[in-house]
């Protein structure tokens, strides 16, 4: 029986990258051998890595901040005093932030410890008696997952072997092509011994998570091999694998396109849904779920219950809304009408999709413990007023970076929980690979491998699906709208826009035309810890 070194979280968080400030805490203990070989003890092992998914993909100033507003999806104005956060998010908007932005800094630590957490929990198994096969295979696509996302956001990704382990040494730097290869070999070496959604659910890795991630890295090769070109060469080689492992997935059993309610995918009960291929597990058991997409666009004014209410910050943008048919299902929920009248309380629920114009529903009574009702019990639906300013809570269309309470069209994806422990909790899982997006995937591979016909067929089954009008063509700028009617707010439209280029587009607050931007700087803490590291291009 071998001795096993237990690394703290808090030296987890240093060994990669690299903050002096941290301190390292050993524990070494023997385990008791009929424990370490038994699949709770390795699910306890992978919980770490696993773990870091909820505070990376769920935090409004980490991946989403940089995936979403810095696009023309997303923006945060600042209301008066609130959502000013020492301009990062207006640094994020108008693409002019630096390496001190607290955002870009704060993801990068975020991603590097989900590597760094799976790096430890292959090599503890790896010196465990037994055999864990299935679970580093998983943890080992876990880290493919962050390291992904190094490379997409960063253009760099470190990493140490495995095998050795050696957390004294600087990591080494994958860039480009070889970062690609690297990523691609994590991948492929693990697919014949993942499990099935039945045998592990949606939030542990399956052989179609592998295949979803392979079929997102060939269809970015071009854009991580070499992110400053004018444009992008699609090899059809990358998207014949595209097409290949997307098909799998597609072709399993275990996943089917939601045709009833496209929300339905994101309700408080979407846990296992039929689509969600991979997902950040929120379940209210865990108590660590994160309400903040919910509550984070939502008018304090709009209330779930009479003790929660919306924060007013994230809003959309007029550019991308000018995209849309809004008799599209995507576009919007109605629960409820908006008028004033009046609603049965078990009937309440706030409207979802993209929300205009002046908002109505119920109000607190006068000693602030319940909704004010009628005579019979009906709650009492009026126009609803801002509490910062006294004026009506009217989401206009057009938003600027600095604002009133209520300028900009509201996105409200995701349900909100009313039955988390405190307004920032809830258990919707987020998404992070779905059918939906595997769909678009190979639309876009067929598209650009000159099967326009093929793409049209894949856009159209999902438009079905989700009862919106069929596309009788297809063109270019089509597909990337239609990545956008589907997955807005899930993280992917930066990367979308670098890979159909249009990051370096105009839009409401944002004239930046830098390619540079289309990577992050590298923050200064990494710099200075790791000396294999050199800044990107423009910082």
């Amino acid at each position: 029986m071998k001795s096993l070194i237990k690394v703290s979280y808090i030296f987890l968080a240093s060994v990669m990258v690299g903050c002096t400030d941290l301190k390292e805490e050993i524990l070494d203990e023997t385990l008791n051998k009929d424990l370490i070989t038994s699949s709770e003890a390795a699910e306890s092992v992978t919980a770490a890595a696993y773990a870091r998914l909820r505070s990376t993909f769920t935090h409004n100033a980490k991946v989403f901040g940089l995936q979403e507003i810095t696009t023309d999806e997303a923006i945060c104005p600042t209301r008066g005093t609130d959502w000013d956060d020492n301009g990062l998010y207006r640094e994020l908007h108008t693409h002019t932030w630096t390496a001190n932005n607290g955002a870009i800094r704060n993801t990068w630590n975020e991603l590097n410890q989900g590597v760094a957490k799976s790096m430890i929990a292959i090599k503890t198994m790896q010196d465990m008696d037994g055999n864990f096969d299935r679970y580093i295979a998983e943890t080992t696509v876990l880290k493919a997952f962050y390291m992904m996302h190094l490379l997409d956001l960063y253009g760099q990704v470190p990493t140490r072997d495995v095998e050795t382990l050696k957390f004294n040494e600087d990591p080494l730097v994958l860039k480009g092509e070889e970062a690609v290869q690297y990523i691609e070999e994590d991948l492929l070496s693990t697919i014949d011994h993942l499990g099935t959604k039945e045998e592990v659910g949606s939030s542990r890795i399956t052989k179609e998570v592998a295949q979803a991630l392979l079929s997102r890295l060939y269809l970015n090769t071009s854009v991580y091999t070499d992110p400053y070109a004018s444009s992008y060469e699609f090899k059809s080689e990358d998207l014949t694998k595209v097409i290949q492992h997307a098909s799998e997935v597609i072709n399993s059993s275990s996943y089917q396109l939601e045709t009833a309610d496209y929300f339905s995918i994101f309700d408080t009960d979407n846990h296992g849904h039929s689509e969600m291929i991979f997902a950040v597990d929120q379940r209210l058991e865990y108590n660590l779920g994160d309400n903040r997409f919910a509550v984070v666009s939502l008018a304090r004014s709009q209330k779930p219950t009479p003790t929660r209410r919306g924060w007013n910050g994230y809003a959309t943008l007029p550019e991308f809304v000018d995209t849309w048919d809004v008799t599209d299902p995507r576009f919007s929920k109605v629960n409820f009408a908006q008028e004033e009248g009046t609603l049965a309380p078990e009937l309440y629920e706030l409207n979802r999709g993209f929300m205009s114009g002046q908002q109505y529903g119920p109000v607190l009574n006068e000693d602030q413990s319940d909704f004010e009702k009628d005579a019979s019990g009906q709650l009492i639906i009026t126009a609803l007023m801002n509490d910062r300013d006294g004026q009506p809570t009217d989401f206009t269309k057009e938003v600027k970076l600095f604002d009133n309470q209520s300028s900009g069209i509201r996105v409200a994806k995701y349900q909100f929980d009313i039955n988390g422990s405190s307004n920032s909790r809830g258990q919707v899982d987020i998404p992070l690979i779905r059918l939906g997006d595997v769909y678009l995937m190979r639309a876009e591979a067929k598209f650009r491998n000159n099967d326009v016909a093929g793409a049209l067929s894949d856009i159209n089954i999902l438009r079905t699906a989700r009862g919106a009008k069929p596309l009788t063509s297809l063109t270019e700028e089509a597909l990337f709208n239609e990545r956008g009617f589907e997955l807005y707010w899930e993280m992917q439209r930066r990367t979308d826009m670098i890979r159909f280029g249009k990051f370096e587009d105009k839009w409401t607050e944002k004239s930046s035309s830098d390619p540079n931007k289309r990577v992050f700087p590298l923050p200064q803490t990494a710099l200075d810890a790791n000396l294999n590291l050199v800044q990107n291009k423009g910082y």
